[in-house]
């Protein structure tokens, strides 16, 4: 029996580093495939017949990982100057494919986003995901979630 040319993709070992992976390695040299068939010699074109078709193609295959943004947001006008109280800092999850706020956490007054990330994501149980953070969660060292 003869393979498809996507369990084929699918067997192509995947080198990008994990950081890197936003879509599956597979998907991205099929829809790549597809669009070079249908006329395009650039990585632009290629862009472009993606873009174009991107609801039918996912439609016929499942998409990509969905990311999860992670970012922290000082709430205005929060702070109480007279008890000598910071303002009032909360960190969201939004998963980006459908706009939806999965989870609010409130950082601790003594504390900053980046003990707080690794909390949030682990509170919300999904492994395996693509997460989004400001760069200031670049650092060594700071989350292994």
């Amino acid at each position: 029996m003869q393979a498809s040319l996507l369990e084929i993709l699918r067997s192509i070992p995947d080198h990008r580093r994990a950081e890197g992976k936003r879509f599956d390695l597979s998907t991205v040299l099929l829809y790549t495939i597809l669009a070079m068939v249908a006329g395009a010699n650039s990585y632009r074109q290629m862009h472009e017949f993606i873009r174009t078709h991107l609801q039918r193609l996912n439609e016929a295959l499942p998409p990509g990982a969905t990311a999860i943004a992670v970012d922290g947001k000082t709430l205005r006008g929060s702070f109480d100057a007279f008890n000598d109280r910071k303002a009032a800092h909360m960190m969201s999850a939004l998963r980006h494919a459908d706009q939806i706020v999965l989870a609010h956490v409130m950082v601790a007054e003594k504390s900053n986003e980046i003990p707080t990330a690794p909390e949030l994501i682990e509170a919300l149980g999904l492994k395996g995901r693509l997460f989004t953070l400001d760069a200031e969660h670049c650092q060594k060292n700071c989350s292994n979630a």
